[in-house]
């Protein structure tokens, strides 16, 4: 069973690497994981100021929806690792809003499932992964510095109805332990997030599913 997780992890992490950019040794972005304002025909690109005025809260554990925008509704996500938990439990959890793995460790892949419905128009689903900050701050999030990791589909996707699947991973040598935004935005609008934690490589050895879960409650 491992050695067949590790077979699909790797086919996995090949598709993922033509997917999507991934900062590995700068803090800023690369040409790559700009969103790029010369869109193509009926993709439109993200507005200035898009994501003022949003409200809410990033919680370890809950997707937090700030709003519903274009057409899209996200059904549930799924945050699964590559080295710590176990396949069957905490990583295999059904997709959902409510009840998301959010903590990790450095140097380990992580496989993100989106599932969703969409009707409208072409537009670009954005996932990015910042350090923790201020919601006000991410007002205009094409300009941001410092993302961790940037990913963008055009909607609709080429395998819907099925779910988008993709990873990303942080590296010890290029990135720090503590708390991660994890977005979702459509054509450069903040749609919800939630609270990541990325501890220390080897801060989850030995732990169970129940322990690591217990990590994430919130209320």
């Amino acid at each position: 069973m491992k050695k067949l997780f590790i077979i699909l992890l790797s086919s996995a992490l090949a598709f993922s690497a033509l997917a999507c950019g991934k900062s590995k040794n700068t803090e800023g972005k690369t040409p790559e994981q700009k969103i790029e304002t010369d869109a193509p025909s009926g993709i439109v690109p993200p507005s200035s100021g898009s994501s003022e005025g949003i409200s809410g809260e990033l919680l370890p554990g809950m997707f937090t929806v700030f709003k519903s925008v274009g057409g899209l509704k996200l059904n549930g996500i799924r945050l699964s690792a590559e080295r710590t938990g176990t396949p069957g439990g905490i990583n295999n959890w059904e997709p959902s809003l409510t009840m998301i793995r959010t903590v990790f460790e450095l140097d380990e892949w992580i496989a993100y499932t989106l599932e969703y419905e969409y009707d409208g128009e072409p537009a670009k689903l954005g996932v990015w992964l910042f350090p923790h900050r201020e919601l006000s701050e991410y007002k205009d999030i094409s300009e941001i510095e410092g993302d961790t990791f940037f990913c963008e589909y055009e909607l609709p996707y080429e395998t819907y109805p099925l779910p988008i699947d993709d990873m990303f991973d942080l590296q010890t040598k290029y990135h720090e332990s503590g708390e991660y935004d994890l977005l979702l935005t459509l054509n450069g609008e903040i749609i919800g997030g939630t609270l990541l934690q990325f501890l220390k490589k080897g801060a989850l050895y030995g732990m169970s599913d129940e322990q690591i879960a217990s990590m994430m409650a919130v209320g």
